[in-house]
């Protein structure tokens, strides 16, 4: 790990198992950023070189940061830009798996949020605070989480209060519950929960979405840069080979109305919107994994009809036990057993927690992508027409729940 001396603002490298005490800095990236050789040949530059890295904004954060921590006695800080040779693709993918760590471990977390500006700081309110870059980017959500102490700063470098005193404004912004931010106990919240917190920020690169959210899940890969969304398709491969909660399939397509056919995974955290209450249900201890056919899962399984079915997740809505959650799924036919794809028009439907006890167990597989159209999209158009069928296309919303009419078919009805 390379460190900036707060003293002399030359790097210093550490490896992880001797690190001296540190500060780390949380900020939004502009265009007058430090890069690692700026920093590193500051002295040998030549005055005209030294004078415009100095007069960069990216070095105003650096000294600021600097300047902070020594006066907390803290000798050493990291930052981002600077500390971080971009060049080495091995040593950024190593960077980015440690990151949540490494702030986890800083002594403490400068955050900048530098585009607020407010004469009266100590009279700051949501909507003031809520304007920031700063809480848009995917990269900070885990820059507010790890770290024990964040303190934050505006335009100036005025302090207007840390995270603990700042909790409850915090969370409302960020739909993070205090809890969590102060306890930073991940692993008691579902998947499908924090996937929420990301489903309104952004990266400047596709793949960053995913390699942002590495140490919200506690999971480490590769970085492939180059591979656009099937970076958050391979994140939450991940995640399922180490976590039972099926509230990683929980997700509604923000364009359902749109979509014939989807994989059993969610294209980007924005689908995870309305899934801040899904939570985990007791599992039945049944095991589910990837295949080359798709997500094998042994699962209740409701038939509605036309190859249409309801897989029952074992999660509901915020802790509710007398229902669980469902998506829809076709089944393919031409030899592919047990084989389905998600139908997405209708999204999350509940079902009665009876109706689950009555369903039958049958082993499905889930398709990661969707396979040949031709397999399924007659169905799909069925479904989605003005044609008498079991379902009523009028429901379709993300608050859906199941029942038996009074002629024993199932039906989709909205919930009020």
């Amino acid at each position: 790990m390379r460190l900036i001396n707060t003293e002399t603002l030359k790097l210093e490298n550490f490896h992880e198992s001797n690190l001296p005490k540190y500060a780390i800095l949380s900020h939004t990236w502009g265009k007058s950023e430090i890069t690692f050789r700026e920093l590193r040949n500051l002295n040998m530059s030549l005055l005209n070189a030294r004078i415009r890295i100095k007069g960069k904004a990216g070095y105003y954060k650096i000294t600021k940061s600097c300047t902070q921590a020594l006066s907390e006695g803290i000798p050493y800080v990291w930052v981002d830009t600077c500390c971080i040779d971009k060049r080495s693709s091995a040593e950024l993918s190593e960077a980015i798996n440690s990151m949540f760590r490494w702030y986890k471990n800083a002594a403490v977390c400068y955050a900048y949020l530098d585009d607020i500006d407010l004469f009266d700081p100590i009279r700051m309110g949501d909507k003031d605070l809520a304007k920031a870059r700063w809480f848009t980017r995917g990269w900070t959500l885990q820059e507010l989480i790890a770290p024990q102490n964040v303190v934050f700063y505006i335009k100036g470098w005025n302090c207007v209060g840390n995270k603990l005193s700042m909790k409850e404004k915090l969370s409302r912004i960020t739909g993070i519950d205090e809890a969590t931010l102060i306890t930073r106990n991940l692993e008691s919240v579902s998947v499908a929960r924090r996937m929420s917190w990301a489903s309104k920020r952004i990266t400047t690169r596709v793949e960053d979405i995913a390699y942002s959210l590495l140490g919200i899940f506690d999971v480490n890969m590769p970085l492939l840069y180059g591979e656009g969304e099937k970076a958050f398709i391979r994140l939450q491969e991940e995640i399922m080979k180490d976590s039972e909660d099926q509230s990683l399939f929980a997700w509604n397509s923000p364009n359902a109305m749109e979509e014939e056919g989807r994989g059993v995974f969610a294209q980007h955290p924005s689908e995870f919107a309305d899934s801040y209450a899904v939570k985990p249900s007791s599992s039945r201890g049944e095991p589910y994994t990837m295949t080359n056919k798709g997500v094998k899962m042994e699962i209740p399984i409701l038939p509605l009809e036309r190859g249409l079915f309801l897989v029952v997740l074992e999660c509901n809505y915020d802790g509710d036990l007398s229902q669980q959650l469902s998506i829809v799924v076709q089944e393919l036919h031409r030899g592919r057993v047990n084989q389905f794809v998600r139908h997405d028009a209708v999204g999350l439907i509940k079902v009665s927690r009876e109706m689950v006890l009555n369903a039958d167990i049958g082993t499905v597989y889930l398709c990661k992508n969707v396979p040949n159209v031709k397999d399924y999209s007659s169905v799909f158009k069925v479904f989605t027409s003005t044609s008498p069928i079991p379902i009523e296309t009028s429901s379709i919303c993300s608050n859906n729940s199941l029942e038996n009419s009074s002629d024993s078919i199932l039906v989709l009805r909205k919930c009020y």
